[in-house]
């Protein structure tokens, strides 16, 4: 998939969100990675579901 070629991007975040996003991401058998990227997703999802 072209998505492994995606440089890396940092990204600073509170400790609190990092510690929710890291138990989300190990209760849904993902990386922290994939669990902000599915985060993500979804958020631009239900954003273009309102925007139409």
């Amino acid at each position: 998939m072209s998505e492994k070629r995606i440089p890396p991007f940092g990204l600073r975040m509170p400790r609190d969100l990092h510690d929710s996003i890291r138990r989300r991401a190990a209760s849904n058998q993902r990386s922290m990675n994939s669990e902000i990227v599915f985060a993500l997703r979804e958020y631009e999802q239900k954003a273009s579901s309102r925007a139409a």
